[in-house]
């Protein structure tokens, strides 16, 4: 007759998932993070949005549409000038959790501060717009301001 098999399996498995869920945890809390916080180049995670128009040492300007409805992936924007060819409205998500609503009209002009969000029309028109970024080594000072059309 055989010897009953000890518990010593069982405990075994328990330790190694338990190690497994530890490694869980830690990539979660520590690794992941580090992830999100890279935000990609808006050309690179939205091709099907974002155009390159020109681009040099100092600036690179961005044609921008989307559909109503549509949402843009986690990416990063230097400081940069808005111009609404087109009226549209969105939601800015931004990485501290706050959501900021922005309405252009038409010809509006508008200085956006370096910022890393997601970007969702909650419109009932495509976005149309221009984007002139910085390419300054040093970000330019100055709240987000909404210059009208003249």
């Amino acid at each position: 007759m055989q010897a009953p098999l000890s518990n010593s399996g069982a405990f075994c498995h328990k330790y190694a998932e338990g190690k497994r869920m530890k490694y869980a945890f830690w990539f979660w809390v520590l690794i992941f993070p580090v992830f999100r916080s890279v935000a990609g180049d808006p050309a690179v995670t939205d091709p099907d949005k974002y155009k390159v128009i020109m681009e040099n040492d100092r600036v690179r300007v961005l044609e921008y549409r989307d559909e109503p409805g549509e949402r843009t992936h986690h990416h990063a924007h230097p400081d940069l000038v808005i111009y609404a060819v087109e009226p549209f409205k969105r939601v800015i998500h931004l990485d501290n959790g706050k959501n900021m609503l922005r309405e252009f009209k038409a010809g509006d002009v508008a200085w956006i501060p370096a910022q890393n969000h997601v970007g969702e029309n909650v419109g009932e028109t495509p976005t149309h717009a221009i984007l002139v970024e910085l390419k300054e080594k040093k970000p330019a000072t100055g709240r987000g301001a909404l210059l009208k059309k003249r």
